[in-house]
């Protein structure tokens, strides 16, 4: 896989699509969703990024 593409299947779609339900979860649910809710999904997804970073950094980083 080249690296071009790696990075469009696993970063660029996953934070897309957490940005949708982010964006979702502030405007439309705002008043069901805690503040400390919203702090904790950040730090799943970011612990999600830095994984899949570790785990595919040879094809992200492939010539």
């Amino acid at each position: 896989m080249t690296p071009k593409k790696a990075i469009s299947v696993y970063i660029t779609l996953p934070c897309l699509l957490y940005g949708v339900f982010f964006v979702l979860a502030v405007t439309r649910y705002s008043g069901m969703i805690e503040r400390n809710t919203l702090y904790a999904a950040h730090t799943v997804f970011g612990g999600y990024i830095a994984l899949i970073v570790y785990t595919k950094r040879d094809q992200l980083t492939a010539v």
